[in-house]
């Protein structure tokens, strides 16, 4: 998937209603970006969905350029990602875990 697909995943995620060929997104108190430059981009949008992700009973972890995120029930790793900078792995672990629960 590239960054856009991305995008697109995570305003799903996210609750955010999207129309076939829409070209930006809107979160409240945020503001609109376009698509492109959104979660990938802007760490206040990312730690949204950190936050969002913890409140289905995961815990995020970050230690410098590595990003677990675990399930509390079950102790259970659920991803497991170092990228080469902080954001870079936050963003590729959120990315990773939406994959896994919209396949779950």
């Amino acid at each position: 998937m590239n960054t856009i697909e991305n995008n697109k995943l995570i305003a799903e995620f996210m609750g955010i209603p999207l129309e076939e060929g829409q070209e930006q997104l809107f979160i409240q108190g945020h503001g609109t970006k376009l698509i492109e430059d959104t979660f990938n981009t802007r760490w206040d949008w990312l730690m949204e969905v950190v936050g969002r992700i913890n409140d289905l009973n995961n815990v995020v972890q970050i230690h410098d350029n590595r990003v677990k995120i675990v399930n509390n029930t079950k102790s259970e790793v659920m991803v497991d990602v170092i990228e080469g900078s902080m954001f870079e792995a936050i963003y590729s672990a959120v990315v990773e875990f939406i994959k896994n629960y919209k396949n779950n």
